[in-house]
């Protein structure tokens, strides 16, 4: 979500919940929804490597898996990999294109699998962002993208900070919650580990 400050005033964050790290059926699924870009992704299991690794069909939107008989708990491991992969990809035009915008500048994007947090911002002008933001809609996406672009405005959560947001990003309080309902509702639990 946010990045609480010292400065900011205190607001709930929003915890992703951690899976086991043992294996469950979750961490084997069938398909990927990745909402914010508007693609599914079907997923095939051949557990009779010598390797574990993970490769997208070339035409189609496929994702092989080849892993060890009995290596399970690589799964989310090759998935995480493959999303942060994927996320760098998108995230990374996508909030070149809303800082361009909102005429802004920032250092250096990071895109990482954060637990707790959707995005932050640092006083070197550095943005990180959580991987799993692609599970999100696109609207609740690019909230997250406007948040942190505005951070490089206003450092913390102040009047001043929602004021400016809103001007580059409609009703934000309203994505705020929609966040906290899609963050619970739509990253699947391999995607928390």
């Amino acid at each position: 979500m946010v990045k609480d400050t010292a400065l900011s005033r205190r607001r709930p964050r929003v915890r992703i919940p951690l899976g086991s790290p043992t294996y469950r059926k979750e961490f084997q699924p069938p398909r990927i929804e990745l909402n914010a870009i508007d693609e599914c992704w079907v997923v095939n299991y051949d557990s009779g490597s010598c390797s574990s690794r993970l490769y997208e069909s070339g035409d189609t939107t496929t994702i092989y898996i080849q892993f060890e008989n009995g290596q399970l708990d690589d799964i989310p491991m090759l998935l995480q990999r493959w999303l942060r992969d994927k996320a760098e990809k998108v995230l990374t035009p996508e909030i070149r294109t809303i800082a361009k915008e909102m005429d802004v500048t920032f250092n250096r994007l990071r895109v990482k699998n954060q637990r707790t947090l959707w995005g932050s911002c640092s006083r070197l002008n550095n943005i990180n962002l959580n991987q799993k933001l692609l599970f999100l809609s696109r609207e609740v996406m690019s909230y997250v993208l406007y948040h942190e672009l505005t951070h490089l405005k206003i450092f913390d959560h102040s009047d001043d900070f929602w004021r400016e947001l809103e001007r580059a990003y409609k009703n934000p309080k309203k994505a705020q919650k929609q966040l906290r309902y899609e963050s619970k509702a739509y990253v699947p639990l391999w995607a928390r580990i």
